[in-house]
């Protein structure tokens, strides 16, 4: 009679641990937060994370140079329950950024995300219920290379189960093979994009591929599409979706400016190259040279300064032919840039 309780009792046990297993959410961060050993504690005094090294916030770090430089091969992890915080602007020419659950990434200036025709991965993973958030602009760059159609690196967020990524000034997006999001929860619970200024792109540019993530989008669009994305333009007409919490989070980091808002002018000036006796008529082959002026009019600096014109192909490359006086990537204040295209008419 013992023997048969003892054999109930572990049985009902088993019972209720299937029951447990079957009524508590699987939540997975999707998000490799094992931190590999020699990996170099993440510090104020950085500014430059060093391709082909592993760097670990183990506490909140508040990066204190104007300018971050994460270079192709770099990984950087921030910790569970950790937040990062930089007053100035990222440049992400490649390498990885692993935010793992409930943890932060917070920048008061703009990002540049991926370089054009590397086709080097430049990759940010957010954990569950962690946020990637940006105050100033996010400019998205076009990894392929000139002509090609596959795309072996990408300039990409990924986020997992009730991951939160936000941009607080305008968002631009040149990537067509691939989509800005890519969704790496296990379906527990949806991911969360929050754009609250304009949102522009090259014709195709998609912002992801998965149902499971929402797009919460404050002010206009242009050709970037949601695709798969729940898109929401009013967060009233979609209660249902939008995460608890989430407005007072996002407002309170969108008010944390730490910079002006930015100011450009552009000049465009096209000049036709004749190359045969047709009395000047344009004729298959011949080429249209474009000279593009860039000047930064405001009062904050610019990174990453991508350029993007919606009557040309994608694919054809602006060439920086002078202006980035110290050659550090950022268009500054009252600095101009000019590039040069040449376009073969067909």
């Amino acid at each position: 009679m013992k023997k048969n309780t003892k054999q109930q009792f572990k049985l009902l046990v088993w019972l209720f641990a299937l029951a447990i297993l079957y009524i508590t959410p699987s939540y997975s961060q999707g998000v490799d937060c094992k931190i590999p050993a020699g990996a170099i504690r993440l510090t104020e005094s950085h500014s430059t994370l060093e391709s082909g090294k592993t760097y670990v916030a183990y506490e909140d770090v508040e990066l204190l140079s104007a300018q971050i430089i994460i270079e192709s091969g770099a990984t950087l992890y921030v910790t569970t329950g950790v937040v990062v915080q930089g007053d100035g602007n990222m440049i992400m020419n490649g390498g990885t950024i692993n935010i793992c659950e409930h943890a932060g990434f917070f920048f008061r200036g703009s990002v540049g995300l991926g370089a054009h025709g590397s086709d080097k991965d430049a990759i940010v993973n957010v954990g569950s219920y962690s946020f990637f958030s940006i105050n100033g602009s996010l400019m998205q760059e076009n990894t392929v290379p000139h002509n090609s159609t596959i795309a072996k690196g990408v300039a990409q967020i990924r986020l997992s189960d009730g991951a939160h990524f936000n941009v607080c000034s305008t968002f631009t997006q040149r990537a067509i093979l691939y989509p800005l999001i890519k969704y790496i929860g296990k379906g527990n619970n949806r991911a969360s994009v929050v754009t609250r200024a304009q949102v522009s792109g090259v014709d195709g540019a998609t912002m992801s591929d998965s149902p499971m993530v929402n797009w919460f989008a404050f002010s206009s669009i242009s050709e970037v599409v949601p695709d798969k994305a729940l898109l929401c333009k009013e967060p009233s007409q979609c209660k249902d979706v939008w995460p608890e919490g989430l407005i007072a989070e996002i407002e309170g980091l969108c008010g944390d400016t730490g910079q002006t808002s930015p100011k450009v002018s552009l000049t465009k000036v096209g000049e036709f190259v004749s190359t045969d006796a047709n009395g000047g008529f344009a004729s298959v082959g011949e080429k249209v040279k474009y000279t593009f002026m860039v000047k930064n009019t405001g009062t904050s600096n610019l990174p990453s300064v991508i350029l993007a014109d919606k009557m040309l192909p994608y694919n054809y490359e602006f060439v920086l032919v002078n202006g980035d006086i110290n050659q550090n990537n950022i268009l500054e204040t009252d600095e101009e840039w000019t590039y040069e295209l040449t376009y073969l008419l067909t």
